[in-house]
C-alpha cells in the first residue's frame, strides 16, 4: 500500500466522522451561527487527498 492510498483511506474516515462534532455542538447550541472552519478544513483536506489519490 502507497503512502499515497494510506492517506486517501485515513483522510475518507475523518471525511466521515468531522461532521459529527459539528453536528452535536449545532444541536447543543440550537444554533448554526458558529459554523466551524476546521469542519470544512477537513472537508477540503480529504478531498485533495482523494482527488491525487484518483490522478
Amino acid at each position: 500500500m502507497t503512502i499515497l492510498a494510506t492517506l486517501a483511506t485515513i483522510s475518507g474516515s475523518l471525511m466521515a466522522l468531522a461532521n459529527f462534532p459539528q453536528v452535536y455542538k449545532i444541536f447543543k447550541r440550537k444554533s448554526a451561527k458558529d459554523i466551524s472552519a476546521i469542519t470544512y478544513s477537513v472537508y477540503i483536506l480529504g478531498a485533495i487527498i482523494w482527488i491525487l489519490y484518483g490522478r
